[in-house]
């Protein structure tokens, strides 16, 4: 197995993080009556995702222990960028980088979708769809990653 599909799925964590963080902010706004709109995840968030999820490549099989830390910034229009280590089964934690665009309902749902590479600014090695909500104004954000065999939940606090 080699190292980009081993740890690919580990920056989808990653992603689902960032995803959390959009839709937090919705939530609080909708039950005060005002809607919710991308503007409201102009901000740096700090994140953890903590679930299981199937290992990635050849070994593929019940899902196994994932967790992920890191940082994301959204910029309050559409697009979200970030890094983090994940670690997922026996293997050493891995730096993973994410860029996605990102849209949010008024009522504080919402979804991106990550591309998620070893490096800064290198060609994606695999993409990661998050749904998330918003809450607290948009000071928290609460995701999942829709891929399949992945049980996550990501936290995404305002820094």
């Amino acid at each position: 197995m080699n190292v980009s599909s081993r740890f690919g799925r580990i920056g989808l964590a990653l992603v689902a993080s960032a995803a959390l963080v959009t839709a937090a902010s919705a939530e609080d706004k909708h039950g005060k009556g005002q809607q919710i709109t991308a503007r409201d995840l102009n901000r740096s968030y700090g994140f953890t995702c903590l679930g299981q999820a199937p290992l990635p490549g050849p070994v593929a099989g019940a899902p196994v222990p994932f967790a992920q830390l890191g940082q994301v910034t959204c910029d309050g229009r559409d697009t979200c960028t970030g890094s983090g280590y994940v670690a997922q089964g026996p293997g050493e934690p891995v730096l993973t980088f994410v860029t996605g665009k990102y849209t949010v309902a008024p009522n504080g749902l919402g979804q991106v979708l990550y591309h998620v590479s070893f490096a800064p600014g290198a060609p994606p090695v695999f993409d990661l769809p998050i749904r998330f909500v918003v809450m607290d104004d948009g000071r928290e954000v609460r995701g999942l990653p829709t891929l399949p065999g992945f049980a996550v939940i990501c936290e995404l606090k305002e820094q």
